[in-house]
């Protein structure tokens, strides 16, 4: 009895269509997909559907990265319209020029470094495709392409990606990619699985 309650429980979380949508994405685009949540400024991958290819990401549920070193975490502060209480803003993220009043109280405009400008054309580019792309660490070789899930909740930001060799994620490829990526997010909108993953 217990068992059958457990499975009407995952039945009713919304879990086994969040999979249903990530494997078909993983098969769609021969990479691995995953699903990824907002903690502060980290983004934590809470589903995995690993790419059937020999040479592929391997994600890996439970890993915890902050949101400017992944493709879901770009995808989150690019589409971020609700800032909360205590939340670092997109632009902030992003090290969007800013006016301090305290530079002489003359209003001048700080000067942005290399990182902080690459981070916000990086959102300004996931704003103007719909999706965001983001290169691994050099070296790596891996890509990530990423979409915003509307989770109805400002509390429970979402967001879907698929992780490959950049060999096989080429440019010509990113629309095509992107496109299925978004169709998975918009797939899980109003799933009642965003219930269930906001108590992580």
């Amino acid at each position: 009895m217990l068992l059958r309650l457990g499975r009407r429980s995952l039945a009713a979380s919304g879990l086994p269509e969040v999979t249903a949508v990530l494997k078909e994405l993983a098969d769609g685009t021969g990479e691995t997909a995953s699903i990824g949540m907002r903690r502060g400024d980290r983004v934590l991958v809470l589903v995995s559907v690993q790419s059937e290819q020999p040479l592929r990401y391997l994600g890996e549920p439970g890993v915890s990265m902050p949101l400017t070193e992944t493709a879901l975490g770009i995808a989150l502060l690019a589409f971020d319209t609700t800032p909360l209480p205590g939340r670092v803003s997109p632009q902030e993220q992003a090290g969007e020029v800013s006016r301090d009043s305290g530079d002489g109280g003359d209003g001048s405009a700080k000067a942005e470094s290399p990182a902080e400008w690459a981070r916000r054309v990086l959102l300004l580019a996931a704003q103007f495709r719909g999706y965001a792309v983001l290169d691994g660490p050099e070296g790596s070789g891996l890509r990530g392409l990423a979409a915003p899930v509307d989770s109805g909740s400002p509390y429970t930001q979402l967001a879907v990606d698929v992780q490959g060799p950049v060999g096989r994620m080429t440019d010509d490829r990113l629309d095509a990619l992107g496109a299925r990526v978004i169709a998975a997010a918009d797939s899980l909108r109003g799933l009642p699985v965003v219930l269930t993953l906001g108590q992580l």
